[in-house]
Protein backbone atom coordinates (compact mmCIF):
# COMPACT_ATOMS: atom_id res chain seq x y z
CA UNK A 1 0.00 0.00 0.00
CA UNK A 2 2.62 2.50 0.70
CA UNK A 3 4.51 2.05 -2.68
CA UNK A 4 0.78 2.40 -4.32
CA UNK A 5 0.83 5.53 -2.81
CA UNK A 6 3.76 6.76 -3.56
CA UNK A 7 3.69 5.47 -7.37
CA UNK A 8 -0.08 7.47 -7.54
CA UNK A 9 2.12 10.73 -6.27
CA UNK A 10 4.48 10.20 -8.91
CA UNK A 11 4.27 12.25 -11.89
CA UNK A 12 3.87 8.40 -14.04
CA UNK A 13 0.73 7.87 -11.31
CA UNK A 14 -0.55 11.05 -11.45
CA UNK A 15 -0.38 10.82 -15.72
CA UNK A 16 -1.79 7.49 -15.46
CA UNK A 17 -4.86 8.67 -13.00
CA UNK A 18 -5.71 11.38 -15.41
CA UNK A 19 -5.78 9.47 -18.27
CA UNK A 20 -7.95 6.93 -16.39
CA UNK A 21 -10.37 10.23 -15.25
CA UNK A 22 -10.11 11.07 -18.71
CA UNK A 23 -11.17 8.04 -20.66
CA UNK A 24 -14.27 7.61 -18.08
CA UNK A 25 -15.15 11.18 -18.38
CA UNK A 26 -15.08 10.76 -22.34
CA UNK A 27 -17.58 6.99 -21.57
CA UNK A 28 -20.03 9.09 -20.03
CA UNK A 29 -20.37 11.80 -22.53
CA UNK A 30 -20.61 8.95 -24.92
CA UNK A 31 -23.52 6.97 -23.08
CA UNK A 32 -25.15 10.16 -22.36
CA UNK A 33 -25.31 11.31 -26.14
CA UNK A 34 -26.31 7.30 -27.24
CA UNK A 35 -29.38 8.02 -24.34
CA UNK A 36 -30.18 11.25 -26.31
CA UNK A 37 -29.31 11.13 -29.74
CA UNK A 38 -30.97 13.88 -30.86
CA UNK A 39 -28.96 16.33 -28.09
CA UNK A 40 -26.33 17.66 -30.21
CA UNK A 41 -29.09 18.64 -33.09
CA UNK A 42 -30.27 21.57 -30.81
CA UNK A 43 -26.72 22.76 -29.86
CA UNK A 44 -26.54 26.44 -29.85
CA UNK A 45 -23.24 27.98 -29.94
CA UNK A 46 -23.74 31.56 -28.87
CA UNK A 47 -24.29 30.43 -25.50
CA UNK A 48 -21.47 28.27 -25.08
CA UNK A 49 -19.46 31.28 -25.98
CA UNK A 50 -21.01 33.58 -23.61
CA UNK A 51 -19.49 30.51 -21.01
CA UNK A 52 -15.98 31.15 -22.77
CA UNK A 53 -15.94 34.79 -22.90
CA UNK A 54 -17.92 35.90 -20.03
CA UNK A 55 -18.44 32.97 -17.21
CA UNK A 56 -15.63 31.86 -17.17
CA UNK A 57 -13.39 34.59 -16.96
CA UNK A 58 -15.74 36.15 -14.49
CA UNK A 59 -15.15 33.01 -11.99
CA UNK A 60 -11.46 33.46 -12.13
CA UNK A 61 -11.69 36.91 -11.40
CA UNK A 62 -13.71 36.56 -8.47
CA UNK A 63 -11.39 33.68 -7.11
CA UNK A 64 -8.45 35.81 -7.92
CA UNK A 65 -10.57 38.66 -5.38
CA UNK A 66 -10.84 35.44 -3.01
CA UNK A 67 -7.16 34.88 -3.23
CA UNK A 68 -6.20 38.68 -2.40
CA UNK A 69 -8.51 38.57 0.38
CA UNK A 70 -6.74 35.57 2.11
CA UNK A 71 -3.45 37.58 1.63
CA UNK A 72 -4.95 40.04 3.21
CA UNK A 73 -6.41 38.25 6.04
CA UNK A 74 -2.70 37.38 6.62
CA UNK A 75 -1.33 40.98 7.06
CA UNK A 76 0.03 40.61 3.32
CA UNK A 77 -0.47 42.37 -0.13
CA UNK A 78 -0.60 40.64 -3.89
CA UNK A 79 -1.28 43.25 -6.62
CA UNK A 80 -4.38 41.95 -8.04
CA UNK A 81 -2.67 40.46 -11.77
CA UNK A 82 -0.35 38.47 -9.68
CA UNK A 83 -3.80 37.39 -7.58
CA UNK A 84 -5.10 36.34 -11.34
CA UNK A 85 -2.13 34.63 -12.56
CA UNK A 86 -1.80 32.24 -9.35
CA UNK A 87 -5.61 31.63 -9.60
CA UNK A 88 -5.30 30.79 -13.21
CA UNK A 89 -1.95 28.60 -12.97
CA UNK A 90 -4.03 26.87 -9.87
CA UNK A 91 -6.86 25.72 -12.04
CA UNK A 92 -5.00 24.35 -14.57
CA UNK A 93 -2.49 22.86 -12.39
CA UNK A 94 -5.58 21.70 -10.82
CA UNK A 95 -6.14 19.33 -13.82
CA UNK A 96 -2.15 18.76 -15.27
CA UNK A 97 -0.50 16.01 -13.70
CA UNK A 98 1.93 18.48 -11.70
CA UNK A 99 1.43 20.06 -8.21
CA UNK A 100 -2.28 21.07 -7.47
CA UNK A 101 -4.30 24.36 -7.45
CA UNK A 102 -3.61 24.31 -3.60
CA UNK A 103 0.12 24.12 -3.74
CA UNK A 104 0.54 26.41 -6.36
CA UNK A 105 -1.50 29.09 -4.15
CA UNK A 106 0.74 27.94 -1.00
CA UNK A 107 4.14 28.41 -3.04
CA UNK A 108 2.92 31.79 -3.90
CA UNK A 109 1.62 32.31 -0.72
CA UNK A 110 5.13 31.63 0.90
CA UNK A 111 6.63 33.86 -1.95
CA UNK A 112 4.66 36.78 -0.16
CA UNK A 113 6.38 36.07 3.47
CA UNK A 114 3.80 33.52 4.84
CA UNK A 115 4.71 30.05 5.86
CA UNK A 116 3.27 27.18 5.02
CA UNK A 117 1.66 26.50 8.03
CA UNK A 118 -0.42 29.79 8.04
CA UNK A 119 -1.12 29.55 4.05
CA UNK A 120 -2.25 26.15 4.97
CA UNK A 121 -4.82 27.21 7.74
CA UNK A 122 -5.98 29.78 5.21
CA UNK A 123 -6.52 27.34 3.10
CA UNK A 124 -8.58 25.28 5.16
CA UNK A 125 -10.85 28.13 6.52
CA UNK A 126 -12.24 28.90 2.43
CA UNK A 127 -13.23 25.29 1.96
CA UNK A 128 -14.60 25.63 4.89
CA UNK A 129 -16.60 28.68 3.92
CA UNK A 130 -17.03 27.19 0.51
CA UNK A 131 -18.53 24.06 2.18
CA UNK A 132 -20.65 26.11 4.05
CA UNK A 133 -21.73 28.46 1.70
CA UNK A 134 -22.51 25.96 -1.40
CA UNK A 135 -24.83 23.57 0.74
CA UNK A 136 -26.53 26.61 2.27
CA UNK A 137 -27.65 28.42 -1.17
CA UNK A 138 -28.23 24.50 -2.01
CA UNK A 139 -30.03 23.62 0.64
CA UNK A 140 -32.61 27.11 0.26
CA UNK A 141 -33.05 26.19 -3.86
CA UNK A 142 -33.43 22.82 -3.16
CA UNK A 143 -36.36 23.53 -0.38
CA UNK A 144 -37.83 25.55 -2.97
CA UNK A 145 -38.16 22.79 -5.33
CA UNK A 146 -38.45 19.63 -3.09
CA UNK A 147 -39.83 21.12 0.17
CA UNK A 148 -38.53 17.85 2.53
CA UNK A 149 -36.57 16.31 5.02
CA UNK A 150 -33.51 16.63 2.71
CA UNK A 151 -33.72 19.89 1.74
CA UNK A 152 -33.95 21.55 4.92
CA UNK A 153 -31.29 18.72 6.51
CA UNK A 154 -28.87 20.07 3.95
CA UNK A 155 -29.90 23.84 4.61
CA UNK A 156 -29.43 23.33 8.63
CA UNK A 157 -25.72 21.62 7.81
CA UNK A 158 -24.89 24.25 5.62
CA UNK A 159 -25.86 26.83 8.11
CA UNK A 160 -24.76 25.23 11.18
CA UNK A 161 -21.53 24.95 9.42
CA UNK A 162 -21.01 28.56 8.12
CA UNK A 163 -21.77 29.98 11.79
CA UNK A 164 -18.99 27.53 12.92
CA UNK A 165 -16.76 28.74 10.33
CA UNK A 166 -17.11 32.12 11.32
CA UNK A 167 -16.69 32.03 14.52
CA UNK A 168 -13.53 30.11 14.33
CA UNK A 169 -12.09 32.28 11.74
CA UNK A 170 -13.02 35.63 13.62
CA UNK A 171 -11.92 34.47 16.72
CA UNK A 172 -7.84 33.33 14.55
CA UNK A 173 -7.46 36.55 12.60
CA UNK A 174 -9.73 39.11 14.48
CA UNK A 175 -10.62 40.69 10.78
CA UNK A 176 -14.73 40.33 10.52
CA UNK A 177 -14.75 42.70 7.50
CA UNK A 178 -12.61 40.26 5.33
CA UNK A 179 -14.42 37.59 6.60
CA UNK A 180 -17.36 38.76 5.44
CA UNK A 181 -16.15 39.76 2.25
CA UNK A 182 -14.71 36.14 1.35
CA UNK A 183 -17.88 34.91 2.08
CA UNK A 184 -19.68 37.16 -0.20
CA UNK A 185 -17.27 36.33 -2.79
CA UNK A 186 -17.66 32.31 -2.58
CA UNK A 187 -21.24 33.34 -2.82
CA UNK A 188 -20.74 35.16 -6.07
CA UNK A 189 -18.49 32.09 -7.46
CA UNK A 190 -21.45 29.89 -6.31
CA UNK A 191 -24.59 31.95 -8.17
CA UNK A 192 -21.66 32.92 -11.19
CA UNK A 193 -20.90 28.77 -10.80
CA UNK A 194 -24.78 27.87 -11.16
CA UNK A 195 -25.84 30.58 -14.10
CA UNK A 196 -23.22 28.88 -16.10
CA UNK A 197 -23.95 25.77 -15.65
CA UNK A 198 -27.71 26.99 -16.50
CA UNK A 199 -26.39 28.64 -19.58
CA UNK A 200 -24.64 25.41 -20.76
CA UNK A 201 -27.84 23.42 -20.24
CA UNK A 202 -29.43 26.61 -22.87
CA UNK A 203 -26.40 25.75 -24.94
CA UNK A 204 -27.47 21.93 -25.18
CA UNK A 205 -31.34 23.12 -25.94
CA UNK A 206 -32.84 21.39 -22.56
CA UNK A 207 -35.12 23.64 -20.41
CA UNK A 208 -33.85 23.80 -17.03
CA UNK A 209 -34.06 26.03 -14.65
CA UNK A 210 -31.75 28.44 -12.32
CA UNK A 211 -33.21 26.90 -9.25
CA UNK A 212 -32.43 23.87 -10.44
CA UNK A 213 -29.07 24.68 -11.34
CA UNK A 214 -28.11 26.47 -8.04
CA UNK A 215 -29.13 23.13 -6.23
CA UNK A 216 -26.36 21.22 -9.05
CA UNK A 217 -23.73 23.87 -7.68
CA UNK A 218 -23.36 21.50 -4.98
CA UNK A 219 -21.69 19.39 -6.59
CA UNK A 220 -18.12 21.09 -7.54
CA UNK A 221 -17.84 21.06 -3.82
CA UNK A 222 -18.26 17.57 -3.58
CA UNK A 223 -16.22 16.69 -6.93
CA UNK A 224 -13.61 18.85 -5.40
CA UNK A 225 -13.43 16.52 -2.11
CA UNK A 226 -12.01 13.59 -4.51
CA UNK A 227 -8.13 14.98 -4.41
CA UNK A 228 -6.84 11.65 -5.92
CA UNK A 229 -8.42 12.09 -9.36
CA UNK A 230 -6.98 15.18 -11.10
CA UNK A 231 -9.24 18.09 -10.88
CA UNK A 232 -12.14 15.48 -9.79
CA UNK A 233 -12.77 15.31 -13.66
CA UNK A 234 -15.51 13.20 -13.90
CA UNK A 235 -16.71 12.68 -10.18
CA UNK A 236 -18.08 16.43 -10.62
CA UNK A 237 -20.41 15.56 -13.66
CA UNK A 238 -21.21 12.33 -11.77
CA UNK A 239 -22.14 13.75 -8.69
CA UNK A 240 -24.21 16.64 -10.75
CA UNK A 241 -26.01 13.78 -12.47
CA UNK A 242 -26.77 11.73 -8.64
CA UNK A 243 -28.22 15.29 -7.60
CA UNK A 244 -29.96 15.80 -11.30
CA UNK A 245 -31.75 12.32 -10.59
CA UNK A 246 -32.91 13.53 -7.01
CA UNK A 247 -34.75 16.58 -8.17
CA UNK A 248 -36.40 14.79 -10.66
CA UNK A 249 -33.80 15.95 -13.98
CA UNK A 250 -32.98 13.92 -16.99
CA UNK A 251 -29.00 11.77 -15.78
CA UNK A 252 -28.16 11.67 -19.16
CA UNK A 253 -29.09 15.57 -19.67
CA UNK A 254 -27.14 16.61 -16.20
CA UNK A 255 -23.83 14.80 -17.11
CA UNK A 256 -23.86 15.97 -20.67
CA UNK A 257 -24.45 20.36 -19.48
CA UNK A 258 -21.75 19.43 -16.93
CA UNK A 259 -19.43 18.07 -18.87
CA UNK A 260 -19.93 20.76 -21.62
CA UNK A 261 -18.87 23.43 -18.58
CA UNK A 262 -15.89 21.85 -18.05
CA UNK A 263 -14.55 21.47 -21.68
CA UNK A 264 -15.69 25.23 -21.89
CA UNK A 265 -13.47 26.44 -18.64
CA UNK A 266 -10.81 24.27 -19.94
CA UNK A 267 -10.08 25.80 -23.28
CA UNK A 268 -9.93 29.02 -21.08
CA UNK A 269 -7.97 27.82 -18.46
CA UNK A 270 -5.60 25.39 -19.61
CA UNK A 271 -3.70 27.56 -22.39
CA UNK A 272 -3.71 30.37 -20.25
CA UNK A 273 -2.37 28.50 -16.81
CA UNK A 274 0.04 26.99 -18.90
CA UNK A 275 1.20 30.57 -20.19
CA UNK A 276 1.42 32.19 -17.14
CA UNK A 277 3.10 28.68 -15.50
CA UNK A 278 5.75 28.86 -17.86
CA UNK A 279 6.23 32.47 -17.90
CA UNK A 280 5.99 33.16 -13.91
CA UNK A 281 7.55 29.48 -13.66
CA UNK A 282 4.84 28.84 -10.85
CA UNK A 283 4.85 25.33 -11.74
CA UNK A 284 8.78 24.63 -11.06
CA UNK A 285 9.48 26.28 -7.72
CA UNK A 286 10.41 24.61 -5.16
CA UNK A 287 8.94 24.16 -1.91
CA UNK A 288 11.30 25.38 0.39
Amino acid sequence: MPRLKEFLKSIYGKCILLAAAVALFCAGIYFSIQSQPNVLDNVDYAWAVVVILVLTPLNLVLSSFEFKASVALLKGRVEFVDAFKTTVVASAANILPIPGSVMVRLVKLKSLGVSYKEGSIVTIMQIAFWFSVTFLYGGLWLTFINDNWMSYAVTLVGFASLIASFILSAWRYNNSRIIYWMSFLRLLLIVSDAFALYVCFKALGIGVGFSETSVLSVSSFLGSTVSFVPGGLGIREFFAALIGEIINLNVASVYLAASLYRILGLLVVLPVGLYFGYRERMFFKPAT
